[in-house]
């Protein structure tokens, strides 16, 4: 409560943990709530596989179009601004904030002194699934060069992994020294524990009135046991939790068999895999691909999805283009990945394809966790540029065949 009640007082608010503790989570479940209470100005999730959410290039407009929904007062200095300045958004960072929100908002409260100076919220969930570290580094110093000197009633939550860097620059760096800050660490210092657990009652309680297979859902399930395993593998992370859940639902088989078959799959491999640190969360994305019938093909449009769409635009990881790329009839792609649905979003043609959590990328591109299922980038690259290259050679001749193995 104590590291709570300071963090309202300060101007930064870092919010840290590792892949999997539930950063995301809360960071949506405070944006909700502070929405729900008119307190949240704007947010922005940095996420590592999506070309419009892994740079800070579009990070002040975005601000700025929800300050103007937030506080409509804002809006005519917010477009003034882009009036007498239309290169704008050429400029620094510092700049760009500086112009489009802070300066808007100040402005905005000299014109009615009557607001309320209860603090509002803005969020920057991700940031260490933004760009380089020196970026990072660049957005955490822009800010707080911005807030030197005002007294807006603004709390910035960022929210990230604690890499090494952003710790580095919220201790010593000159600019975040002269502004508050807070940092909260997502560890054992808390019951996450409880938490899990209920999550996974809530969410298990929702299927058995909801699920078009309720009617066939025992009585007395989930199995305490099942959930005890559960939260015990967790070991503190929502990401073990979060994919079974999901796997869960959106399977094949009526929920209770859905969940004795990741459980009992999840053992099977945790067996295997000794003492890996990414131990569960592996053995439950080997499970999960153990069950994809054409895995050739699922991996190599997930590579195109990982790895191709970043030399090219946001369209690359559109089911509908990648289908174009490897000759596969129309609807292929959602049919191929829906074995994957716990742990790929689809939510059509001509949207992009999204993960839920970056670690899948990181389990697909390491031989040791991945085992089978590692997909070998070169040999990858290779075939797909055979590929193209036929087709311009000779059109129409030429579809996707890749090798038996990835």
């Amino acid at each position: 409560m104590e590291q709570i009640t300071t963090a309202v007082a300060s101007c930064i608010l870092w919010l840290y943990g590792a892949a999997g503790a539930g950063k995301s989570s809360i960071a949506q479940s405070i944006a909700e709530l502070c929405s729900e209470k008119g307190l949240l100005i704007g947010s922005f999730f940095f996420f590592r596989a999506a070309p419009l959410r892994n740079n800070p290039k579009r990070l002040s407009a975005s601000l700025a179009y929800q300050l103007a929904q937030a506080m409509p007062f804002t809006l005519p200095h917010i477009a003034a601004c882009i009036t007498t300045n239309p290169a704008i958004f050429e400029s620094s960072l510092q700049e760009q904030i500086t112009k489009l929100f802070v300066q808007p908002l100040c402005k905005g409260y000299a014109e009615y002194p009557g607001l309320s100076n209860q603090p509002k919220l803005i969020i920057l969930d991700g940031l260490d699934e933004c760009d380089k570290p020196s970026v990072q580094q660049h957005i955490l110093v822009a800010l707080a060069k911005v807030f030197q000197g005002t007294t807006l009633p603004i709390v910035v939550l960022v929210a990230s992994r604690p890499e090494t860097h952003i710790s580095a620059t919220f201790e010593s760096s000159d600019e975040l020294s002269h502004i508050q800050t807070a940092h909260i660490g997502l560890n054992n210092d808390y019951d996450s524990d409880k938490d899990i657990r209920i999550f996974l009652n809530s969410k298990f309680t929702s299927m058995k009135r909801s699920h078009p297979f309720r009617q066939y859902i025992p009585d007395q399930w989930p199995n305490v046991k099942d959930i005890d395993y559960i939260v015990q593998k967790a070991s503190g992370q929502f990401i073990f939790p979060a994919t079974i859940v999901r796997y869960v639902e959106f399977g094949e088989c009526k929920p209770h068999e859905q969940l004795r078959i990741v459980v009992d799959g999840s053992k099977r491999f945790a067996s295997e895999l000794g003492d890996s640190p990414f131990k569960e969360i592996d053995a439950l994305y080997l499970h999960i691909f153990s069950g994809v019938r054409n895995i050739v093909l699922v991996l190599a449009i997930i590579f195109i999805r990982l790895d191709l769409h970043k030399l090219a635009t946001t369209s690359a990881t559109h089911p509908r283009t990648i289908e174009t790329h490897l000759r596969l009839l129309p609807g292929d792609v959602h049919t191929q990945l829906s074995a994957l649905a716990s742990l790929l979003k689809f939510e059509g043609a001509d949207q992009p394809i999204r993960l839920f959590h970056a670690s899948l990328e990181d389990f697909l591109i390491d031989k040791r966790r991945s085992r089978g299922f590692y997909i070998k980038q070169p040999k990858v690259r290779a075939h797909l540029a055979k590929m193209y290259i036929c087709r311009v050679l000779e059109p129409g001749s030429y579809s996707f065949n890749p090798p038996n193995k990835l």
